[in-house]
């Protein structure tokens, strides 16, 4: 009886959160913006459920970001939200992936705040949480830069719920998803890849840490450039001073975003594998193996 209880909660999230999606599917930044601010409320509420009054500051960016970008927010998000289950001693559950696609359209991040939301409704349920957060009203006017801004926010109040500031071994793992990507796109291409890792650097900083994703990046753009791919400006997440390793987790993450099209774009259909944890990483295996992708890259002299 209790299973089919459970399956019964399930089925009736799932008609509340899920509403029909246009037959055109023209959902508007706005409107995955209003999603986005439905689980930030939730992310509050469940603050408030383990006491933790603890505020989070930041500057918003000031990028002109693309849908693709705000996909890899989420899916942060869904790793974040893993984390807090586990800490709750609740099973795992791995953040899903999608095919590369060559334009990431708004309602595929629309859908994805939507099954957030469904495992926030399931977290809160087996913590026994009755409270509901208010209504969100109609939301106009969002681009996909605010949509991402909010979900950065939401993001930075997951870590203070867990808390638990993003480690070594959680940029390791979305690292090696890049590693992966890169290796599929050598393969793609027949490339021979005699790449070593190169030497540790046992005194590296944050800061050195945070290059070498620009390094990465650079790379990944000189790409799509050949392709002929739109090419988004990261410097305003080049922080110089006070980095923090969520910043290289998150430009490890733009770096994933920015390997979707060029997937898509060479005809790749492969998913990017789920990130797995790896024990006792440090910020030296971090440098070492995005300073290893980069090399990689180094080899892609076309796309075609």
């Amino acid at each position: 009886m209790k299973e089919l209880r459970f399956v019964g909660i399930i089925l009736v999230l799932c008609l509340c959160l899920v509403r029909p999606l246009r037959a055109d599917t023209d959902i508007t930044p706005s409107e995955v913006y209003m999603k986005a601010e439905e689980i930030a409320r939730e992310a509050e509420l469940l603050k408030r459920h383990f006491g933790i009054n603890e505020t989070v500051a930041f500057e918003p960016f000031q990028v002109d970001l693309q849908p693709r970008h705000v996909w890899q927010k989420l899916y942060f998000i869904h790793t974040k939200i893993n984390v807090l289950r586990t800490k709750n001693k609740f099973p795992g559950i791995t953040a899903n992936s999608m095919e590369p696609v060559l334009q990431l359209e708004p309602y595929l991040n629309y859908e994805q705040a939507q099954r957030i939301l469904l495992e926030l409704h399931i977290l809160k349920d087996r913590l026994g949480i009755k409270e509901e957060i208010t209504p969100v009203e109609t939301i106009e006017g969002k681009q996909s830069v605010d949509v991402f801004n909010k979900l950065h926010e939401v993001s930075l109040q997951l870590e203070a719920l867990n808390r638990e500031p993003v480690t070594a071994e959680y940029v390791f793992a979305e690292a090696m998803r890049v590693f992966d990507d890169v290796v599929t796109i050598l393969q793609w291409f027949d490339i021979d890849d005699k790449t070593f890792p190169p030497a540790k650097v046992g005194n590296v900083t944050l800061s050195q840490t945070l290059d070498e994703t620009f390094a990465m990046m650079k790379e990944i753009q000189r790409l799509q450039r050949h392709a002929g791919l739109q090419i988004t400006d990261f410097s305003p997440f080049h922080k110089k001073e006070d980095v923090r390793m969520s910043d290289i987790f998150n430009m490890t993450g733009m770096c994933l975003a920015e390997l979707m099209p060029l997937k898509a774009y060479t005809g790749i259909k492969e998913l990017t594998p789920a990130a797995q944890y790896h024990e006792a990483k440090t910020i030296v295996e971090v440098h070492q193996l995005l300073s290893w992708i980069t090399r990689k890259l180094k080899l892609v002299r076309e796309v075609r």
